[in-house]
């Protein structure tokens, strides 16, 4: 679900809210407040397709190796791990 975000002029500035109305940040102007929200805008859907990316691959893991799902969950995070701990080293 794409994560929808309010800009609301304050005394202080611009406020953006979340989609539960909780006042994330102020910021001075409206365009920092929309340059912002645009940001965790891309973050929300590059998280989302890296759910679905994972998802796939939880899936396939599954199929190919008749594993069960929390098996396959734990490999590819085992994995992820493994690739984020070989990049520090490099």
């Amino acid at each position: 679900m794409r994560h929808e975000y309010r800009i609301e002029h304050i005394d202080q500035g611009f406020a953006v809210y979340d989609r539960w109305g909780v006042r994330i940040d102020v910021y001075k102007t409206e365009d920092d407040a929309r340059k912002e929200v645009d940001e965790w805008k891309h973050e929300d859907d590059m998280r989302e397709t890296a759910k679905h990316l994972v998802d796939i691959a939880v899936k396939t893991l599954m199929r190919v190796h008749n594993a069960d799902s929390a098996t396959a969950r734990c490999w590819i995070l085992n994995a992820a791990e493994t690739l984020r701990d070989s990049e520090l080293v490099s």
